[in-house]
């Protein structure tokens, strides 16, 4: 049985993988940055719907 740090180190020992893998946590930070500004909008918008009713 293999560990998982020989798997990980074989894994990432390939520069294509490394550039994959950091593209996509880049993407997936990306993504996270646009959730969170959206539902803050959407909650100052609806504060500031209340606030007119």
């Amino acid at each position: 049985m293999k560990l998982v740090s020989t798997q990980l180190s074989y894994f990432f020992s390939d520069n294509t993988v490394r550039r994959n893998v950091r593209a996509l946590l880049k993407y997936v930070a990306f993504v996270a940055v646009v959730v969170v500004v959206f539902a803050e909008l959407f909650h100052l918008i609806m504060v500031h719907v209340e606030e007119q009713e």
